[in-house]
């Protein structure tokens, strides 16, 4: 006879019964395993107070915790039963897998009017995206780039001060940090940007097109990263995926960071 116990999330069971099932199951124990019957039932009184029956196994429903119990009951020729239990438990998926954010997108050629400001709006269009990922429908790019240029966060010749488009996104109800790592070696640089992508998406600071060989300053939104990928979302470009290591050698190790305020 076997038994089977299983944990699992978003199981759909076919019969219901209560656990005293379980218990009947277990009448045919031998007294001399009254021990392991004892140690079930310890077990058993941590699950909820219904299972899931098929014809060969038996589904318990609780939490989160993926947790297989067999145990199984076979005569050998001294007509003594073997009981052996095992127990698996699965993390949940959020906890072993990393993630990127949906972050909307701007184009900077699209969403900008102004032709004299489209081939440089990279840094106000990534902005735009942060701002409305955590406030939707916040404010127009062509609105935040007025913004920007009244507030003096566009220096001529040199492109978006960092520190002028986090100013910005603190009128806005958040809160913008810059980071400059250039001066640390590239293990501690992406080590803090790789933190600060747990907690929500940056703003990065690379070569255009994401090509070391491009003397063109750009600033794209970075949406995550997923084993050796990471997501961005490029004002100039578009959505899409690089390499981490491909990245890294286009990234200028400086980014800035902004979160909704406490």
């Amino acid at each position: 006879m076997t038994i089977f116990l299983a944990v699992l999330i978003n199981s759909v069971p076919i019969i219901f019964s209560p656990k005293k099932s379980i218990e009947k199951s277990y009448s045919s124990l031998p007294q001399s395993q009254s021990q392991i019957k004892q140690n079930f039932s310890t077990f058993e009184n941590d699950l909820t107070p219904f299972i899931a029956i098929t014809p060969n196994k038996t589904e318990v429903i609780p939490k989160k915790e993926k947790i297989t119990t067999t145990v199984t009951t076979r005569e050998n020729e001294n007509t003594s039963k073997e009981v052996k239990v095992i127990e698996t438990i699965t993390p949940d998926k959020e906890e072993t897998e990393n993630s990127f954010f949906d972050v909307p997108f701007f184009s900077q050629f699209k969403d900008i009017s102004s032709s004299n400001w489209q081939k440089v709006g990279c840094g106000i269009a990534s902005l735009g995206m942060i701002i409305n990922y955590y406030e939707p429908k916040e404010i127009s790019v062509n609105a935040l780039l007025n913004e920007g240029i009244n507030s003096g966060a566009y220096i001529n010749d040199a492109g978006w001060s960092h520190q002028g488009l986090a100013n910005l996104a603190d009128k806005h109800g958040l809160v913008g940090s810059t980071y400059d790592f250039s001066a640390s070696s590239m293990e501690v640089a992406f080590a803090k940007f790789e933190n600060s992508l747990k907690e929500g998406p940056v703003i990065a600071s690379v070569h255009y097109t994401f090509d070391p060989s491009n003397p063109i300053p750009h600033l794209a939104v970075i949406n995550g990263i997923e084993g050796d990928t990471l997501h961005y979302s490029d004002p100039a470009e578009g959505q899409g995926t690089i390499s981490v290591e491909k990245f890294k050698r286009a990234w200028k190790k400086r980014y800035i960071k902004i979160r909704p305020s406490v």
